[in-house]
């Protein structure tokens, strides 16, 4: 569990953290965040294309106690550098419902998901479902409008208690 404490670490920083910022629809936020992450070595020229099939084939939006959110990720091979984007966007933007065809959330909160390893994938998914979960800690999120702040609380909760 050490060593995905460490991963984890390496996961959230602070430049992929976006709060508050305005994009016009899913399509232009894919847009701006791959190629920021590309500029910034995280991914491969495939990472946007990958990312928009992906999301397309198996939609990632949530509903979740306190408000909607989305988790789009894609093919560990455009993965460079692991990585996890947040992005706090305002308004909200539309995404299609996992598993529900005809469903859409709104998403208040939206995880990039860049992971190369497997095995870590699944914890990380289930801590993020536990923090889904707890509206206390999801209402915070919303709150917090320092990015720096923002980024202690994501990683005190993923990682827990040392």
């Amino acid at each position: 569990m050490s060593g995905d404490k460490e991963y984890f670490d390496l996961l959230f920083q602070k430049e992929l953290i976006f709060l508050n910022e305005h994009f016009e629809d899913q399509a232009d936020l894919f847009q701006k965040i791959s190629a920021r992450l590309y500029s910034q070595s995280y991914v491969d020229s495939g990472f946007l294309l990958s990312l928009q099939t992906r999301e397309k084939e198996y939609p990632t939006g949530l509903h979740a106690p306190a408000f909607d959110v989305a988790i789009p990720h894609t093919d560990p091979v455009h993965i460079k550098r692991p990585f996890i984007v947040a992005v706090r966007p305002d308004p909200p933007l539309d995404f299609q419902a996992m598993g529900m065809e005809q469903d859409h959330v709104d998403a208040a909160l939206i995880f990039i998901l860049g992971l190369q390893r497997e095995g870590n994938q699944v914890l990380l998914l289930q801590k993020l479902m536990d923090l889904f979960l707890d509206e206390q800690k999801m209402k915070q999120l919303l709150r917090i409008a320092d990015q720096e702040e923002w980024l202690k609380e994501i990683q005190y909760f993923i990682k827990g208690r040392d």
